[in-house]
């Protein structure tokens, strides 16, 4: 079954190939648990792994769950990597960590070191969220924080709560150290909790600084200069601040 889905998907030349490099790289619990196509899935992923790019990963929706939870598939090259590594990153992106199973994948071939395959449940308090449109956002997140390119803090929850890429929420990171800096007698943790709780406020303050430092920011329809387009972000801004229980 393992070659007919690989001749289904690939050149004669190239699945020939394959099935010798990978007929016997999968262990007798991946097989239980996965169906040929997975497997022919999966070596599309560490086929594109090396050492300057370690990590794949795939946020999806388990919809055989009736719960509809979300799964988290992690493929690491040359090492697995401990749950101790994963599950801080996971938490400070909201999730919570209720199962995964891990798996090496051995191909034969000269020098390969394998690769190590973790496929973890995950639940988040309110549900899944939007996952297809946040999908890709939170997948970058999740390399750029193990790999050491970004922060694993709290403000990460932000990739889900409010939409943010990485980037902007390194920018919201970045305003909230400078406050810091200035005295601002509320901690670090108090001030991503707070942006958490009111997401939307998060997005419009991103939002207001793109309109105003952004050279290539496009202007909405009917507003004629950046100033009209802070201004409108401000007055929201403003109107949500109103509507905060405790300001």
């Amino acid at each position: 079954a393992f070659a007919e889905a690989l001749a289904e998907t690939h050149e004669p030349g190239r699945a020939r190939a394959l099935l010798e490099r990978y007929g016997d790289a999968f262990s007798d619990g991946y097989r239980e648990v996965y169906s040929p196509l997975n497997a022919v899935a999966d070596i599309r992923i560490i086929e594109g792994l090396s050492p300057e790019r370690p990590l794949g990963v795939d946020f999806y929706h388990r919809v055989w769950d009736e719960k509809r939870t979300v799964g988290l598939k992690v493929w690491s090259y040359q090492r697995p990597i401990a749950l101790s590594e994963r599950v801080p990153v996971l938490e400070n992106m909201g999730f919570r960590v209720v199962d995964e199973q891990t798996y090496h994948v051995a191909a034969k071939a000269p020098g390969d070191p394998g690769t190590w395959f973790h496929d973890m449940t995950l639940d988040r308090a309110g549900g899944p969220g939007e996952l297809d449109k946040l999908k890709l956002a939170l997948e970058a997140s999740f390399i750029v924080v193990m790999r050491g390119v970004a922060e694993n803090d709290g403000y990460n929850a932000l990739v889900m709560a409010a939409g943010l890429p990485w980037r902007d929420v390194a920018l919201i990171r970045t305003v909230s150290r400078f406050l810091r800096q200035i005295r601002v007698p509320y901690s670090q943790d108090y001030m991503w909790a707070t942006l958490r709780k009111h997401a939307a406020l998060a997005t419009s303050i991103v939002e207001l600084f793109h309109a105003r430092f952004d050279p290539h920011a496009k202007v909405k329809k009917g507003e004629n200069d950046r100033g009209q387009r802070e201004a409108a972000i401000m007055a929201d801004i403003e109107a949500a601040l109103a509507a905060v229980d405790s300001l």
